[in-house]
């Protein structure tokens, strides 16, 4: 299995999310909580993290941050590296703690970066540990004036209300609708609007992000490629002759032509069996299929809406 597709750039706002192995929990106790927050706020120190919120739940933590310089990989292999080594140590373990990679989705400034805070800072009443909002390892308290982290940055955030009371009407408010951002991202990787999509899909190919590594196909059809429906109107209006099984062979087409998905993804899209598309795209290939006139409706098409054309290599 592929690697998470990983975007570095200044200035990165990140939802960073790290799990136990196997779900177990990462602290067993305070001291152990104190521990991975100084290994946090070190980063902050050396100029290399902004932390703009965090919780630390049993069994995985969640941190909301920026980084001014780039680099977040090595900053979370800092942390976490060196918090596993201290763990083990103290307690007289060995193996791994934290499960595979942590998880980290670029989130855009703005409405977004205050639904990750709103999401981190509801995860302690979510688990029916906190009802009163006073939970002890999360930077949520310091947003209300209670006991504070100095080294968390509550400005960014506490910009877009007039008071620290307006935000905690944001936060509390909307204690029963919770969004995941890690599920509601862009390939897994973006949280933010369409020109934040494509904004993040530019950086990527820019910093070496290769044409087929699922995540840049999945970055690309969202920033780039109309949708499925967007597509099929348009065959609809050039083959209105046609039959339904005929407008799903010009899809297969253009799926094939335009992106980089695979057999079986636009199988999926198309709504077809896995062979079916096989089949078309063989005849694609044999130059069997569609012919002459249908390709020139097809190509219209393509101009219409803008399709990218695949590097013929494909």
């Amino acid at each position: 299995m592929s690697r998470a597709l990983r975007i570095e750039f200044r200035g990165a706002i990140y939802h960073v999310m790290a799990r136990g192995v196997a779900g177990m929990p990462v602290f067993r106790d305070d001291a152990d909580r104190l521990m991975l927050l100084q290994e946090i706020e070190a980063q902050v120190r050396l100029g290399v993290l902004v932390v703009h919120a965090f919780c630390l739940m049993l069994n995985h933590i969640h941190l909301l941050c920026e980084t001014p310089r780039a680099g977040l990989g090595r900053t979370m292999h800092d942390i976490l590296g060196n918090f596993a080594s201290n763990f083990n140590r103290l307690h007289k373990r060995a193996g791994h703690l934290w499960q595979g990679r942590y998880k980290a989705i670029l989130v855009q400034d703005g409405l977004y970066l205050l639904r990750c805070s709103r999401y981190i800072h509801l995860n302690p009443h979510k688990a029916g540990i906190d009802a009163d909002f006073r939970y002890p390892w999360s930077s949520y308290r310091g947003y209300l004036g209670g006991a504070a982290f100095p080294w968390v940055c509550t400005d960014r955030i506490l910009r877009h209300f007039s008071s620290a009371g307006k935000y905690q009407e944001f936060v509390d408010d909307r204690a029963d609708d919770w969004a995941d951002p890690f599920k509601q991202a862009t390939a897994g990787i973006v949280y933010g609007d369409p020109e934040f999509v494509k904004r993040i899909y530019r950086v990527a190919k820019h910093s070496g992000g290769q044409e087929d590594q699922p995540a840049i196909r999945l970055l690309r059809r969202s920033a780039l490629e109309p949708s499925i429906e967007t597509v099929l109107a348009a065959i609809d209006a050039a083959l209105p002759e046609a039959s339904e099984c005929q407008k799903r062979r010009c899809l297969v087409w253009a799926l094939h032509t335009h992106t980089w998905l695979k057999g079986s993804a636009i199988a999926r899209e198309a709504g077809l069996k896995r062979s079916s598309v096989s089949k078309i795209i063989r005849s694609i290939k044999a130059g069997i299929w569609p012919g002459e006139e249908i390709a020139k409706r097809l190509a219209s098409i393509s101009q219409q809406l803008g399709l990218p054309q695949k590097s013929p290599s494909h």
